[in-house]
C-alpha cells in the first residue's frame, strides 16, 4: 500500500489544475464550483 504518484506544488491555483486533470477532467467539461470566492480560482 502507498501512493505511486506524488505532486509537488508551489501554489494553490496549480494544486486546483493538478486535481482537475487527474481525474481526467479537460476542455469541454462543467466543473461547478462555490460562488464566493477569488474570481482567478475557477479560470
Amino acid at each position: 500500500p502507498g501512493y505511486r504518484i506524488l505532486c509537488a506544488l508551489s501554489s494553490g491555483t496549480s494544486a486546483l489544475h493538478c486535481a482537475l486533470l487527474a481525474p481526467g477532467i479537460g476542455e469541454g467539461d462543467e466543473v461547478i464550483t462555490v460562488g464566493h470566492t477569488l474570481v482567478a480560482t475557477a479560470r
